[in-house]
C-alpha cells in the first residue's frame, strides 16, 4: 500500500475515533434524529447540548476551592468563566427573542455565583433558555436585523455566535482546569480505557 493511501486510511481512522468519542459524550436526547429539528436549528442544538454536557462534567471535576482561581489579575476567575458562558447564552437568546430572560441581570450575572452547585443550576437554565429560543425562532426571521453592541447582525448571526461562544468558553475552562491539575473527565475516561486495552492485549 502506498504512503498516500496509508495516510488517508490513518486520517479516516482518527476522524472515526473522534466521532465515536464525541457520540459517547453527547446527551442521549441528541442521538436520535427524531428528537431534533433539522437544518441550522438542529446543528445548533447538537453543539449546544454537547457543550453543556462537557461544561457540567468539567465543573463537577474542578474543586470548589478553585472557583476563585484566576490566571492573572483582572482576568475572569473559574467561577466567572462558567457564569460568563451562562451570560452569553442569555445574551444570544435575548437577541433572538427580543427580550432578556425574566429575572436575569446581565450586569451582575457573571459575578453572582461562586458555589459549584448554584453555578451548575445557572448553566443548565441558561442552556435551556437559549436552546428554546433557537428552537422557536422561525426560519423566516433568520435574516432579521438585530443590534449587537453597535454591530449590525441578524438572528442567524446570533445563532452562530451563540454556538462559537459556548465552545470558546469551554476551551477556556479546560485550560483553567488543566492549569490547576484537573484532567477533563472525558479525557481521563479515555486514558483509562486505553490503559485497560493495553493490559488486555
Amino acid at each position: 500500500m502506498s504512503k498516500t493511501k496509508m495516510s488517508i486510511l490513518s486520517l479516516a481512522v482518527v476522524c472515526f475515533s473522534i466521532a465515536v468519542a464525541q457520540e459517547d459524550k453527547m446527551p442521549a436526547q441528541t442521538k436520535s434524529a427524531a428528537d431534533m429539528p433539522g437544518g441550522v436549528k438542529g446543528s445548533f442544538l447538537k453543539q449546544s447540548k454537547f457543550v453543556e454536557g462537557q461544561m457540567l462534567s468539567l465543573l463537577e471535576a474542578v474543586p470548589q476551592k478553585k472557583m476563585s482561581w484566576r490566571p492573572a489579575k483582572g482576568v475572569r476567575s473559574t467561577a466567572e468563566s462558567f457564569m460568563h458562558a451562562a451570560l452569553g447564552n442569555y445574551i444570544s437568546s435575548s437577541k433572538i427573542t427580543g427580550m432578556m430572560a425574566e429575572g436575569v441581570d446581565p450586569a451582575k450575572l457573571e459575578k453572582s455565583e461562586t458555589d459549584k452547585k448554584k453555578i451548575a443550576e445557572a448553566l443548565k437554565k441558561s442552556f435551556e433558555v437559549v436552546n428554546q429560543a433557537v428552537t422557536n425562532c422561525p426560519e423566516a426571521e433568520f435574516d432579521m436585523k438585530v443590534d449587537f453592541f453597535g454591530m449590525d447582525m441578524n438572528k442567524m448571526d446570533m445563532i452562530m455566535l451563540g454556538a462559537t461562544h459556548q465552545h470558546e468558553l469551554l476551551g477556556q475552562q479546560i485550560a483553567y482546569a488543566r492549569t490547576n491539575g484537573v484532567v477533563p473527565p472525558w479525557t481521563a475516561e479515555r486514558e483509562k480505557k486505553m490503559k485497560e486495552q493495553k493490559k488486555g492485549s
